[in-house]
């Protein structure tokens, strides 16, 4: 399917009216905390100040995460990088957030126009558990949207949530894919209940402490140069349509550790009332390789390194097995997204979409 690239204008709202809301979101968020104790409070700081800049009309909510400055420069950089990459995206409707309990990453990425999150939920060996991170943006934001529409503001009828590992920058692709996306899937997902994930591959780049990464285009430069395309098992962002997913059952995943993003592909793969959307033909994921290498999450040196391999599945009672993850790979895609001629096309992968179809323009 072959649609023309349009871009959508999103508005900031006046500081004022940013504050009020923000204040009433977080009154929401911790009334609805009192009866979930294992929940923070969504998008404060440690001393409980709101977040700066929510929008009410966005396309996406994408965070992220990452440790306490590193001894390692490179690391270092690396995440200054993703912040300025993430302030880049932010013009484009992303509503860019990073969970940190640092305060001089708090600072980074608020002086970036991230939105910081000091409230972080782990495992026993302090890394920290995904399902609980996307539930704090979607409270926050839920609360938010309904302020937004008190208000007479304009929401998003079809809204993403999504999470990548800290050490990925991403060019404008991101947003014309998931522009089209949109388009194409809106009808589907409101009057047939129909789910979104989109994957991708990754494309890995030496990464130095004196490198930079200031615009799209550098994105682009850095990956002609020295990038090599990263193997399908081993994805590093995930994004959900608003509702896929009910976090509170998933698997008590961790970030940055072997084999959840296998069982994430694996289980939309398998539902057959999701549509799974391969976009790394158009979304140039540029992943930040610095000292620990490619293959970080599965180094020996993580107490936690089996962590998800054995993590607890609500739904099933018992831990997840390796059976759970073997259709993990981002060729198990239903679908997947081409670029030509300024646009963005999206095809059937015939070998693993069944019955589904691209939904037809005429559909809207």
């Amino acid at each position: 399917m072959k649609t023309k690239q349009r871009r959508v204008s999103y508005v900031k709202m006046p500081v004022s009216e940013q504050t009020s809301l923000a204040l009433d979101v977080l009154a929401a968020v911790d009334k609805a905390d009192e009866t979930k104790s294992s929940l923070g409070r969504s998008g404060t700081s440690a001393r409980g100040q709101p977040p700066k800049g929510m929008m009410c009309n966005y396309l996406m909510n994408l965070f992220t995460t990452f440790p306490d400055f590193s001894k390692d420069k490179r690391k270092e950089a690396a995440h200054k990088s993703v912040l300025k990459a993430y302030q880049r995206l932010r013009t484009y409707g992303v509503q860019v957030w990073l969970f940190t309990e640092s305060d001089r990453w708090a600072q980074n990425a608020e002086s970036h126009d991230v939105l910081v999150v000091r409230r972080i939920d782990k495992n026993a060996h302090g890394t920290p558990l995904l399902g609980s991170m996307f539930k704090q943006v979607i409270n926050a934001t839920e609360a938010h949207d309904f302020q937004c529409k008190q208000l007479g503001k304009e929401t998003p009828e079809l809204v993403f949530d999504a999470y990548a590992n800290g050490d990925i920058v991403f060019d404008e692709g991101l947003v014309d894919t998931l522009e089209t996306v949109r388009m194409l899937w809106r009808e589907r997902t409101r009057e047939a209940g129909r789910n979104l994930m989109v994957i991708g591959k990754r494309t890995n780049v030496n990464f130095f402490a004196d490198d930079t990464v200031d615009s799209f285009d550098g994105v682009r430069s850095m990956a002609a140069k020295g990038g090599k395309l990263f193997q399908n098992d081993a994805e590093d962002y995930f994004i959900y349509s608003r509702g896929a997913r009910n976090w509170s059952v998933m698997p008590h995943f961790v970030v940055g550790r072997r084999a959840y993003d296998n069982w994430l592909v694996d289980n939309a793969y398998h539902d057959e009332n999701l549509d799974l959307i391969d976009a790394s033909k158009t979304v140039l994921a540029l992943h930040l390789t610095t000292a620990d290498g490619n293959n970080a999450g599965h180094s020996t040196t993580n107490a936690d390194k089996e962590y998800n391999t054995k993590a607890f599945n609500p739904m099933t009672k018992k831990s997840v097995g390796p059976h759970e993850w073997d259709d993990g790979r981002t060729d198990h895609a239903h679908f997947f997204t081409k670029r030509k001629a300024g646009s963005i096309e999206i095809f059937k992968r015939k070998n693993t979409a069944g019955a589904r179809q691209v939904p037809q323009p005429a559909d809207h």
